[in-house]
């Protein structure tokens, strides 16, 4: 699994139990928000991208589609 795709899924996570939490808060199903601790990952910024080369030729690839 990716760093990136692991943060998104943390986050995502995060996100439903911050919502069951502060939502049931009041009917007292939910007494503690168990993702409160966990930490989000630092992701690097990417070190690849494309070519010009690569670039130009997509360029070229999609004036000469149909679409």
């Amino acid at each position: 699994m990716s760093a990136i795709r692991a943060y998104k899924e943390i986050a995502s996570i995060k996100r439903v139990f911050s919502w069951a939490y502060e939502y049931e808060y009041k009917y007292e199903k939910v007494k503690f928000n168990p993702t409160s601790r966990v930490k989000n990952l630092t992701v690097k910024a990417r070190q690849h991208y494309a070519e010009d080369q690569d670039y130009q030729f997509m360029l070229y690839v999609a004036r000469a589609s149909i679409y």
